[in-house]
């Protein structure tokens, strides 16, 4: 989607339901990168747009510019004739949440629960006093120290703490531990377990967005450690991201990923020969995310690419197609030391355990449990369901849009099968 510099109208189009969001802007192609940057990250504030975007993909939305206006009056008035016309307030055709020609919104965000209250400020810590320059160390030393640091980063906790204590101490901020757990404390209500359920958070909150969501998304993965242990296991550890269709399962571990690459560590992703959608040598996400991946026939395959890459972390895309000997090698190499994240389905479309799913979840040190949307109802989805009309009737169906849906338990019904 592109778009040029000018003031107007625009219209967001989902080709694959045919529904429409009309807005207005000063600057098209500003406005286009805000709803993109959004999405792309899972936090738009309308979620219709952001579930039809998780549900259809980036292909399938188009950027319009509906009508050039230069006057601020004249584009509200215009906006608002526009929505109506084009359908954007009808619920069945359209994403806008609130009538333009009003100024009260016609979906409000839900009230705000018991516990998502944030404490008063803290007073800004004393300036920290300068610290003396530590003595040169010998090279020899410097290697010992390097060799003895590497493969162990701090644990999230740690990282957490220090940004905390080094941004108090630089700007005098009166944001402090106590806003952290406040935040945590609130995001254990399942209201802000929801695409978007972060930005609804830092509004309850009142705090910048940002903020609530480095948070979040740094305590929502516990590393198994209480405290600041710089070593939470003996050996590599097993993270499994599970969950149906469209949970953001591969977004997790392209962050997870990321942000092990951010570490200095080496870090490769892999995905199994039988998934053939999108592009062959990267793992693309529902939401546009990209990353460099190696396609591997067999389980076996990972133990020499491991050890002929120096890989310390390995990240496993579609994990539900690997076969039965991927459990043993994923133990062969935690045991030598390497960080394994694997993201994949743990039932099938008739809600039976999927391929090596259930033992790697035995075996796991961690679990991330994912739920998607209901395309019915919206709720959260836990099953997938497998359109009728694209039915093979095999357990093992590659597919995607158009193909399965996520469903509840109330919506999704095996005997339709």
């Amino acid at each position: 989607m592109k778009a040029a510099k000018g003031a107007g109208i625009y219209a967001l189009r989902c080709t694959a339901n045919g529904k429409i969001y009309v807005g207005r802007t000063c600057n098209f192609k500003r406005r286009l990168a805000a709803h993109v940057c959004g999405l792309r990250r899972g936090s738009h504030v309308n979620l219709h747009l952001q579930r039809a975007w998780l549900l259809y993909g980036e292909e399938s939305f188009t950027f319009d510019v509906v009508e050039a206006v230069e006057d601020a009056n004249a584009r509200r008035e215009r906006e608002a004739v526009l929505a109506r016309a084009l359908g954007a307030l009808d619920p069945s055709t359209g994403f806008n949440l609130k009538d333009p020609g009003t100024d009260l919104p016609e979906m409000l965000d839900p009230p705000k629960p018991e516990g998502a209250e944030l404490p008063p400020p803290g007073e800004a810590p004393a300036p920290t006093p300068a610290r003396r320059s530590a003595p040169s160390l010998s090279d020899e030393t410097r290697q010992k120290m390097s060799k003895v640091r590497k493969g162990k980063p701090k644990s999230a906790e740690t990282r957490l703490r220090m940004e905390v204590s080094a941004e108090q101490r630089k700007g005098g901020c009166s944001f402090n531990w106590d806003h952290v757990n406040a935040i945590r404390k609130a995001y254990t209500n399942s209201l802000y377990h929801r695409q978007g359920g972060i930005a609804l958070l830092a509004r309850h909150l009142e705090l910048p967005y940002n903020k609530v969501y480095k948070i979040v998304i740094l305590s929502r993965w516990s590393d198994g450690t209480s405290g600041d242990s710089p070593e939470p296991f003996q050996g590599g550890y097993l993270h499994v991201i599970a969950g149906p269709m469209y949970a953001s399962k591969s977004t997790e571990l392209l962050r997870l990923l990321g942000r092990a690459k951010g570490e200095g560590r080496e870090v490769l992703c892999v995905k199994p020969e039988l998934d053939t959608r999108r592009d062959l040598s990267r793992v693309t996400t529902h939401s546009g995310r990209q990353m460099d991946a190696v396609r591997v026939g067999s389980s076996r395959e990972l133990l020499s690419l491991v050890g002929e890459r120096g890989v310390s972390v390995l990240g496993i895309d579609e994990t539900q197609f690997f076969d039965k000997d991927l459990p043993e090698v994923c133990e062969t190499l935690t045991r030598e030391g390497v960080d394994i994240y694997a993201c994949g389905v743990n039932l099938d479309y008739k809600g039976r355990p999927f391929g090596v799913m259930p033992i790697l979840m035995a075996q796991a040190d961690s679990i991330d449990h994912r739920v998607a949307f209901c395309t019915q109802c919206g709720h959260p989805a836990t099953r997938s369901f497998r359109v009728p009309a694209h039915d093979q009737g095999e357990q093992v169906q590659v597919g995607s849009n158009g193909v399965y849906e996520a469903r509840c338990r109330l919506h999704w019904h095996p005997g339709q099968m």
